[in-house]
């Protein structure tokens, strides 16, 4: 057994359970009860509280940038006000210091920015109102529909609580899904500022990573099977599966993981939080694929040898 490979799981009314590395009769009452809480529950547990932090962390997000649009909807007198106070500070703006001070009053000016250019191509500047609402919320719905659509084969259709003997490497599992719960934290928290939009290219690009990170995870579930484990580890009658995503990757999870942090991360964050949060998230990946790694290169040396020289890890070209 590789060192630091405790031994794992539930059997037939006895257990051997993480941190022990021993047979306890008598199941799950005697485990817990010997200070040994079972493998999956554990994790299960610290998944359910990262999908409950990052959904958390977006309704938040989602409810702040609510209340920006809720003041930004000033009644009609208000806003021809402050339009008026505006132009006022513009021809003085003109008047005093010339061009130069123009140009700067009508970049923190946008309001007057856009309904000149409205007015300059024949458009009712009223109607500029529904689309930049429209561009606020676009994302928001987006980013719900890829992480749901990312999440549901994982919670419904993967298999948990599976009562078979196993070898798993639990800390080393738990430090690199820490780092990546991290990194996607960070990715909901540091956001664009509530004025500014992500843009259409930015838009696009994350809803093909969307669609990448569903394909990926619903396939990576059907095909891994009986073999699924949120740990690093290896059942008793563990295979090397090699078919679907697995042809093209050797970690399709956690490619499709990172694909849907990549939609976020372009929907939300500044560019120079989106290199804190990958910088994060690889490494904390890195340190569970080497985990994995380890215990199949021991499972099937010859197998497993092969298939890494043929098959990248989670990213094309890289092995």
């Amino acid at each position: 057994m590789p060192p630091g490979v405790r031994v794992a799981g539930t059997f037939a009314g006895a257990g051997v359970y993480e941190g022990c590395g021993v047979w306890v009769p008598g199941g799950a009452a005697a485990g817990r009860a010997a200070g040994c809480p079972p493998e999956d529950g554990g994790v299960l547990l610290l998944a359910g509280a990262g999908v409950v932090l990052w959904v958390g962390a977006g309704f938040f997000s989602f409810s702040f940038s609510l209340s920006v649009w809720a003041s930004r909807l000033e009644p009609e007198a208000n806003t021809r006000a402050a339009t008026a106070a505006r132009i006022q500070r513009l021809v003085a703006a003109v008047r005093v210091s010339g061009c130069a001070d123009i140009v700067s009053l009508m970049v923190r000016c946008p309001a007057v920015q856009s309904k000149s250019r409205a007015a300059r191509r024949g458009t009712n500047p009223n109607q500029i109102r529904p689309i930049m609402f429209v561009m606020e919320f676009v994302p928001w719905v987006e980013l719900m529909v890829c992480w749901f659509a990312w999440v549901y084969p994982f919670l419904f259709r993967a298999p948990h609580f599976q009562k078979r003997p196993s070898v798993t490497a639990s800390r080393p599992s738990l430090a690199g899904l820490s780092l990546e719960a991290l990194g996607i934290f960070i990715a909901f928290v540091f956001r664009l500022p509530p004025d500014v939009h992500p843009g259409a290219a930015r838009i696009a690009a994350s809803a093909i990573f969307a669609i990448l990170a569903s394909v990926l995870s619903w396939s990576s579930v059907r095909h891994l099977g009986r073999q699924f484990r949120i740990q690093a580890g290896l059942y008793e009658d563990h295979r090397l599966v090699r078919t679907g995503p697995y042809r093209l990757v050797r970690h399709p999870i956690f490619a499709s993981l990172l694909s849907a942090l990549l939609c976020t991360l372009l929907l939300l964050t500044p560019w120079q939080w989106c290199v804190v949060s990958l910088a994060l998230f690889l490494l904390g990946t890195e340190i569970r694929i080497r985990t994995e790694e380890r215990l199949l290169a021991a499972r099937f040396p010859e197998e497993f040898r092969e298939y890494r020289r043929h098959v990248p890890a989670y990213l094309p070209f890289l092995r």
